[in-house]
């Protein structure tokens, strides 16, 4: 939770430097890192935690985790407005590096159809109506600490020939061949197509996930790792490729 509003606050104070929205927001900024910093405090209550005063400074402890949340969550929000019916968004990188990345736009934030352009260039960029009905698009790379401007249009986004195609379990484009255990969910071939070469070990696979049941009573011994019983594609399109 506070490693969530840490980022949330983070994030919140370099938006508000780029569009600058007063002394007030900044305020409210402040009161978020003092709360975080009152919860960080690690002695409290520690030297006597059977004492009922400790349970009380505990209590008031976990307020200031909750209220630094609950805080930073609602402003990183009031940067968006639900005003807008014209769906169009401006897309903030907060980091102090070159990024791009994938946005997702929520259905009742993209009913005008499943094309996003890029308002300065016009281009069309890559998006993906999702099975959930969020539109997904990727960005074209942002400069640090700034933004782009796009647009949600009418139509639906035309693939091209030189990006990934799909097949099943098999993604592939002009450089490499990606196949998927359709069981566990693992990565078991990756080819480079040039040279034929295989990447991956086929009885080991990479990129696998397991769950391991913990151990909370310190006696017991952990059982044997759970991997994915089935995977199911959902949808064949480029854009999270």
């Amino acid at each position: 939770m506070a490693r969530i509003a840490k980022e949330n606050l983070a994030q919140v104070e370099i938006i508000n430097a780029i569009i600058g929205s007063g002394s007030k927001k900044k305020a409210l900024i402040n009161d978020g890192w003092e709360s975080l910093l009152l919860a960080a405090e690690h002695t409290w209550g520690y030297q006597n935690p059977k004492d009922p005063f400790a349970k009380v400074i505990e209590k008031n402890k976990q307020q200031y985790f909750s209220g630094a949340k609950q805080l930073s969550d609602s402003l990183l929000a009031s940067f968006s407005d639900t005003t807008v019916t014209q769906e169009t968004y401006s897309v903030v990188n907060t980091l102090s590096w070159n990024r791009k990345g994938i946005v997702t736009l929520r259905p009742e934030q993209s009913q005008r159809g499943d094309k996003v352009i890029n308002i300065s260039s016009g281009k069309e960029m890559l998006s993906q109506r999702l099975s959930n009905g969020d539109l997904i698009f990727r960005t074209e790379i942002i400069p640090a600490l700034s933004s782009r401007m796009y647009k949600v249009a009418k139509g639906k986004y035309k693939e091209t020939k030189d990006q990934i195609s799909s097949q099943d379990n098999i993604l592939s484009n002009d450089l490499l061949r990606l196949e998927i255990d359709p069981v566990t969910g693992n990565i078991q071939s990756v080819i480079k197509l040039d040279n034929k070469h295989e990447y991956i070990s086929p009885k080991e696979g990479v990129n696998s996930y397991y769950y391991l049941k913990g151990v909370f009573n310190g006696k017991d011994q952990p059982g044997n790792p759970q991997g994915v019983r089935s995977v199911t594609i959902q949808k064949k399109n480029p854009a999270l490729y």
